[in-house]
């Protein structure tokens, strides 16, 4: 793999700065969205976990779809449809909507979050030319940081949310416009005869087997990120009774991974290839639950905050640059939403099998045996992306 020291364009590192800047949007309102529609729009709590599964599913299970179509229609277009439904999204709570209308809201803001990121992501390699690893890398940057102020905005408005809906709104109104000013738009050769129609589209990813292959090893990963974000926060306070400190923690995991992403993504790529620096961090997120099943004391939690952040580090960002070095021409958009798959799924099965495993771990006050599974989980998901080297080799990776 190439190192991450090469010089971006000046197009990719606005795009960088476009994706911060939406990125806070998102961590500001996402995350507190439940408790705005608890209290200010008096929701159940059974309806608000259906808004949020909507909006999940919207925004994990069809970025595929939204690739393909990038790839037929245009990035930039992509990009255009994304900003109208996520502003459609936050202008649509804004106003105080009924039930049903909240679940059409959650889908349209779903939809405009994957069309975003992926439409984003797509556009930074395109414009990042030779320099992708290095582009990549600072996206993922730009989504930490996002990730950490994102919260701090939202905590701040939460009193007034719909101030924060609604500047969310001018916020992507000013990127589409600067994005028109700032990045022209790339010339285009000659148009195919004709446009393989979805299915066939479809199809030829499902024989792109490096592509399966990583986007199957990657449901292991995604699985241990779901209880980072779910069944983490409820061992600290049950175990350990940590209430709101807990985002002290999730403080801690967003530092390091500000911190620490160029170093440790620029050691990997100039020392390893792709496969192996994702078995190594797949393996590291493994041992850090392995922490939690064997040390039954407060530090332990610190010490896996530190070690899991290691893993994302040394996962999230090498496996976009893999599905850059693997992406066919003219692909990008259906390779990347394609990479996706891995994500969605595992995101569901972690929050649905890792809730029902949590429950009956606690009722049983046998937590280590829940860790030492999720372990388990990291360590194959390890074996698997060493599986996919042995088969591909390291120059699949390099390309």
């Amino acid at each position: 793999m190439n190192g991450v020291r090469q010089k971006v364009p000046r197009p990719a590192v606005f795009l960088s700065g476009g994706i911060f800047a939406l990125s806070i949007c998102s961590f500001a309102i996402v995350p507190l969205l439940a408790l705005y529609l608890s209290r200010e729009l008096h929701t159940p709590a059974g309806r608000i976990g259906i808004v949020l599964s909507v909006l999940a599913v919207s925004n994990q299970g069809l970025q595929v779809f939204v690739g393909i179509a990038a790839d037929r229609f245009g990035t930039r277009t992509i990009l255009g449809v994304g900003i109208l439904c996520a502003s459609a999204g936050y202008l649509g709570f804004a106003a105080r909507p009924v039930f049903w209308a909240q679940l059409a809201c959650a889908f349209a803001l779903g939809i405009g979050r994957a069309t975003l990121s992926l439409g984003g992501k797509v556009l930074l390699t395109q414009e990042a030319g030779a320099a992708q690893a290095s582009a990549l890398t600072l996206r993922s940057v730009a989504v930490n940081a996002g990730a950490a102020l994102g919260p701090l905005v939202g905590g701040l408005l939460l009193t007034r949310f719909t101030v924060a809906l609604v500047g969310a709104v001018a916020v992507h109104a000013l990127f589409w416009l600067a994005l028109v000013r700032l990045v022209p738009p790339r010339p285009q050769g000659s148009a195919p005869p004709d446009r393989p129609p979805l299915r066939a589209r479809f199809a030829v990813l499902l024989t792109n087997r490096p592509l399966v292959g990583l986007t199957a090893a990657s449901v292991g990963f995604w699985f241990l990120y779901a209880q980072l974000t779910f069944t983490f926060p409820l061992y600290a306070d049950d175990r350990f009774h940590l209430g709101g400190r807990v985002g002290l923690l999730f403080a801690v995991n967003a530092a390091l991974a500000v911190a620490l992403q160029y170093a440790v993504v620029g050691t990997l790529t100039r020392r390893t290839d792709g496969w192996s620096a994702t078995c190594l961090g797949c393996a590291v997120g493994g041992l850090a639950f392995a922490v939690l099943a064997t040390v039954p004391a407060g530090w332990s939690l610190l010490a896996f905050v530190v070690l899991f952040s290691l893993a994302e580090l040394m996962v999230v960002p090498i496996l976009d640059i893999v599905t850059a070095k693997i992406t066919p021409d003219g692909a990008a958009g259906g390779t990347f939403g394609f990479a996706s798959l891995g994500w969605a799924a595992g995101g569901l099965l972690g929050s649905a099998l890792g809730g029902v495993a949590y429950q009956a771990a606690r009722d049983a006050g046998r937590f280590e045996v829940f860790w030492a599974f999720n372990g388990l989980v990291g360590f194959c998901a390890a074996a698997g992306f060493l599986g996919l080297r042995m088969r591909f080799g390291r120059a699949v990776a390099r390309a």
